[in-house]
Formats: C-alpha cells, structure tokens, sequence
C-alpha cells in the first residue's frame, strides 16, 4: 500500500537516525602548559615527554617553555622574555624552576622572583605549578674548585640537607603565591628508596638521566590531569637538550621500570 503519510514517517525517522549516528560530542580543548626553567627542565626536554605521555594517553596538551640554560628566576624575570609568552597564551598552567641550588645560594631571591611569576601568572587566570626540584646524587665535582674555603665548606654541607632544604623553600613559595608543588624531588626520593638500582642522575650528579625525566612527567601529568596515565609508552621521542634542540632521542623503559614509577608516583601524591 503507497501510504504518503507512512512513507513520510519513516523518512523522518531514518534522518533522525542518521543524525544521531552522525553526532558526535566536540572534542575536549587541549589543556596547556608553560615551564620557566634552566637545564633541569631541558635536559631531555621534559616538555616534550610529558606531551607524549599525554598523546598515548588520548589526552590534548600544548606545550610551551622559556627555557635557558644555567637560569634562575631572577634572570628570567630581568629578561621579560617569560612574562611575554605567559601574557601571548591562554595558559592553563606556569611551572616555575629555579635553580637548583637556590636554597643556598639565593632562596630569598626564589621567593621574591617567583612570587612575581605567580601574580603575572594568576592575573592570566593561570594556575601557578612548583617544580619542586630533586637533590644532587652527592658532591658535584666543580665544589672543589671553589677558591673560597668556608664557601666550598658550606656547600658540602648543604648538600645532604639539600632535599629537606629545597622542599621546604618550594613549599614556603607555594604557601606565599598561592601556587601547588609538583613533588618531583619526593617522587625520585621515593623510587631511589624503593628501586635504588634505576639512575635517575646523570654521572654529573645534577641533571636527570631519560628515567629521570620520564618520572619527572609521571608526576607532573598527575598534577595536570588529576590522575595518573593508564598507557605508558615504552619508547618515545623527545629532544636531548637545550643545546642540541635540533636532535632527536629515543627514551626507553622496560614494563618493569614504569611499574615502579608509577608506584613512586602514586606513594607521594595520594
């Protein structure tokens, strides 16, 4: 039977239909992410792994750095260089890393820098992330070539006090701009404890060997994305450092490895 008002019905649902399967919800904007940092930050590109830990994760992140090396936050803030890109992006997180010693040398100087970091940051309607950085894997070689005895004595002493003393600085910091501490040096303090054989230093004793940035994005993806990554690639690319931005490495870790840092991970941000 040709029933107009029937075959009409039936268009309209089979349209109904096909839009329905059609829709699909917009694709969530990409969260992004700025880091103010020296060599700590850029020796294996940090920025760089984190994106990657967040792309095999179905994740969005951009990601932007000023990054240079051998740079505190006094030097970042006279260049003005950071404060423009902070002010050029809607970004939804600033990382803030100052030196790595700045809890001896100059740890009035991170709390008056970075609190200007943090009100430049938060007038962008940014939230303000600590990059609470690790203590030296022991005595730096170049200590000894201080000529200034009682200099070069107290910077060993600093030394195996340097992870209380920097998580204390970064925690005043983060109590005075408002700000929230990523616990990277707890995450490596607490998978040097439990895995002692994984290198996280290079033989330098300062700047983080691939595991150790690789653990540093573990915890910095927990602190962005509130949970931590259920994929974890074994290899991924990134760049090897601020000099040689041009060259491209693979990092690799085992199952075995990641396993543990994510347990690490998880010890210290629950």
């Amino acid at each position: 039977m040709n029933n107009p008002r029937y075959s009409l019905l039936v268009l309209c649902i089979l349209l109904t239909s096909l839009i329905s399967c059609s829709h699909t919800d917009p694709p969530e904007p990409p969260l992004k992410i700025f880091f103010i940092g020296n060599s700590l930050t850029g020796n294996n590109y940090l920025p760089d792994v984190l994106q990657a830990l967040a792309r095999a994760n179905h994740k969005a992140l951009v990601v932007g750095a000023e990054l240079r090396n051998s740079t505190a936050l006094i030097e970042h803030w006279q260049s003005g260089l950071a404060q423009q890109k902070i002010k050029a992006e809607k970004w939804h997180f600033v990382v803030l890393q100052d030196a790595s010693a700045s809890a001896i040398d100059q740890p009035d100087k991170t709390l008056h820098y970075g609190l200007l970091f943090a009100q430049t940051a938060v007038q962008q309607n940014s939230q303000v992330l600590l990059f609470n950085t690790w203590a030296y894997n022991g005595i730096p070689d170049w200590v000894d070539s201080y000529r200034d005895e009682q200099e070069k004595a107290a910077f060993k002493a600093f030394v195996p006090q340097m992870y209380q003393q920097t998580n204390a600085l970064y925690a005043k910091l983060a109590q005075a701009a408002g700000g929230r501490v990523v616990p990277v040096a707890q995450a490596w303090q607490r998978l040097s404890q439990t895995a002692p054989e994984m290198m996280l230093h290079l033989p330098d004793k300062i700047h983080p060997s691939l595991q150790g940035t690789y653990l540093s994005a573990l915890v910095f993806y927990q602190a962005i994305f509130g949970e931590l990554p259920e994929n974890l690639p074994l290899t991924l690319k990134t760049r090897r450092n601020l000099k040689n931005m041009d060259e491209v490495i693979q990092v690799k870790i085992t199952q075995s490895t990641a396993e543990k840092m994510l347990a690490a991970v998880a010890a210290v941000t629950r």
